[in-house]
Parts: structure tokens; C-alpha cells; sequence
């Protein structure tokens, strides 16, 4: 089977008929994967660590001979104090900007759809044991492999799984709202930690004002706290669609018949058609050798010559016999 490659693709795989029977990981494939995930989610944010273990102290340590360097360069004792402080503020905000937006936009997804595909799950598998029990085996074993196919996404953004119900649109509509505010939105927030101090100094820096720093201190908080309240917004007016089941099985079955390739037929070209008749081959007359194959033409005039004749009689002088006169009797004395 091969990867799907987009999220609305990837998200069709969890939408499956629960009495089809689904190809089952192996025992202890769950959490495998899951400490698999964990060291990929590591290797995505421990460079902004360790870049931020080197260049923040970095930063500190030259700041007494950056402010010096900005005194002698003919800077004002209030540029010259925020020009300082920007070089430790700037490399701060870029290492923690970096970490909480790969976070975000990476490693987070992924997990949160986990979440999502275990609550439908646990809805199935709920609906299944109060409806109808002898199917509970098959929808245990179908939530396991959605979980597994889940685990095995790569990081980034996720769609919603497909859901059949209300019940399951309503746990789906509760994951996200959970993830928004314990994970986006507080994440978003904590920008204002490196952010607000690196707009006060690059402020203060480039022109030299403290009220000028202090507004764009104002205006960095006020965008921080927008941005921290868009994700909760998203997740309370996130479209989540209600697939019919029928509708669902259909396009699965649909997805799982080989397709079969039409012939294609360019314009202009008509194909061949066999019938049942056969032609006869024309038989043709070899010439003989040193005869020749021209036709002879029908003579006209001797067609009309023959017409004369006819008419006239005999041209070759012959005259038609005279039949003999009677003898004459004999008489008498």
C-alpha cells in the first residue's frame, strides 16, 4: 500500500467500516512507534536548545564590550544601553520563536490527532458495546490499527478524522478545544516572555525614546495575546463534516477495486472492426510473356460496314443465282 500524501487523504484511512476486518500491528507496535515519535519530535526542537544554550550566553558575556564599542562609536547613552540589550534579547527571542513554532506547527499535530483518533475510537468502541456486543471484538481491533496509522503519520499539520455521528463530530470538537488551549494558545503565550523585552530594547535602540519603546512594548503584547486567542477561536468554529457510513464504505470500496485502463482512442481514428465475411481475392491473369497487355479497342467502322452490307447486299460483286427457268414441253408436229 503506498503513504498517502496529503492530511484530507491520510485522514480517509481512519474511515472504515466497522465490521471489515483490518490488517492488525504487531504486539507492542503501539508503543514503539510512540517512542519512535518522541525521538523524531527530539531531533526537531533540541537544535533550537542547544542553539540557544550557546548563543544567549554568548550574547551575555560580550554585552560589556558591545556597550563599550557602541559608546565609542558616537551613540547616545540611551541608544547605546538598548542597542546592548537587543543583542542578548534578539538571540533569546529567535531560539525560543523557533522552538515554540516547531512545536506548534510540527509536533504538536500529530499528537493531537492521535488524541482525536483514540476519542472516535473510544465512541465506536462505546456505541458497540451498548448496541451491538458481539461486534466489539472487530472495533477493538479497528481502533488499535487507527491509532498505529495515526502514530505512523510524519510531523505537521493534521486534518480531523472522519466521523459518522454527532456523538463522534461532539469528541472530536472536545480534543480540539483541549489541545487549543492547553497547548496552542498557552504556548502562543509565553512569547511575550522574549518578545516584549526584544521590542522594548529595538526600540530604545533605534531611536532612542523610552516612550516610543514602551508603545512598541504595548503593541507586542497586544499581537501576542491575539495570536494566543485564534487557535481556541479556530477550535470552537472548526468545520467537522458528518460522514454517512454508507456513503463512506462506498468510496472505500471504490478506492480498494483495481482500476482498469481504458484504451485510448485519438480523434480522427476509427477502430478497426473484424466482421464475419471474408472477401474473395480478385483473381488476377498473368500475361504470357511477350504478349502484349494493352486491350484492343472494338473497331467502330467495322460494325458499320457490316450495316452497308446489309443494305446494299454484297459488295464483292457476287450476283444472287437465278433459279433455273422450266423446260420447255415438247410439241408435237
Amino acid at each position: 500500500m503506498n503513504a498517502p500524501p496529503g492530511p484530507s487523504v491520510r485522514s480517509a484511512g481512519f474511515d472504515v467500516d466497522l465490521t471489515a476486518a483490518s490488517v492488525q500491528p504487531p504486539p507492542g507496535a503501539l508503543i514503539t512507534q510512540f517512542l519512535a515519535n518522541q525521538v523524531q519530535n527530539c531531533s526537531l526542537i533540541c537544535p533550537f536548545v542547544v542553539q540557544g544554550a550557546v548563543q544567549v550566553p554568548t550574547a551575555v558575556l560580550l554585552s560589556p564590550g558591545t556597550f563599550v564599542t557602541q559608546l565609542q562609536s558616537g551613540q547616545p547613552l540611551v541608544q547605546a544601553l538598548g542597542l546592548t540589550g537587543a543583542t542578548v534579547s534578539g538571540a533569546a527571542n529567535d531560539v525560543w520563536t523557533g522552538l515554540i513554532r516547531t512545536d506548534l506547527d510540527q509536533v504538536v499535530p500529530r499528537t493531537q490527532f492521535g488524541t482525536e483518533v483514540i476519542a472516535v475510537g473510544l465512541v465506536r468502541i462505546g456505541e458497540a458495546a451498548l448496541t451491538q456486543p458481539g461486534q466489539l471484538p472487530g472495533v477493538l481491533g479497528q481502533a488499535r490499527s487507527d491509532l498505529f496509522d495515526a502514530l505512523t503519520n510524519p510531523p505537521g499539520p493534521e486534518s480531523v478524522p472522519v466521523v459518522h455521528t454527532p456523538l463522534e463530530a461532539a469528541a472530536v470538537r472536545g480534543t480540539e478545544v483541549f489541545w487549543a488551549v492547553a497547548f496552542h494558545s498557552t504556548e502562543q503565550l509565553t512569547l511575550v516572555v522574549t518578545r516584549v523585552p526584544n521590542a522594548f530594547l529595538t526600540t530604545l535602540g533605534s531611536t532612542g525614546n523610552v516612550a516610543t519603546a514602551v508603545q512598541a512594548t504595548g503593541e507586542a503584547v497586544a499581537t501576542t495575546v491575539a495570536e494566543s486567542v485564534a487557535p481556541i477561536r479556530e477550535a470552537l468554529t472548526r468545520p467537522i463534516p458528518i460522514t454517512p457510513r454508507a456513503a463512506a464504505t462506498t468510496t472505500e470500496a471504490k478506492e480498494a477495486t483495481p482500476q482498469t485502463k481504458t484504451p485510448t482512442v485519438r480523434p480522427g481514428l476509427k477502430p478497426k472492426q473484424q466482421t464475419m465475411l471474408t472477401k474473395a481475392p480478385a483473381v488476377t491473369s498473368k500475361p504470357e510473356p511477350g504478349m502484349s497487355t494493352t486491350t484492343k479497342q472494338p473497331n467502330v467502322m467495322r460494325g458499320l460496314g457490316g450495316a452497308i452490307r446489309k443494305v446494299l447486299g454484297d459488295v464483292s460483286g457476287k450476283k444472287p443465282s437465278v433459279p433455273d427457268k422450266p423446260a420447255k414441253k415438247p410439241t408435237g408436229d
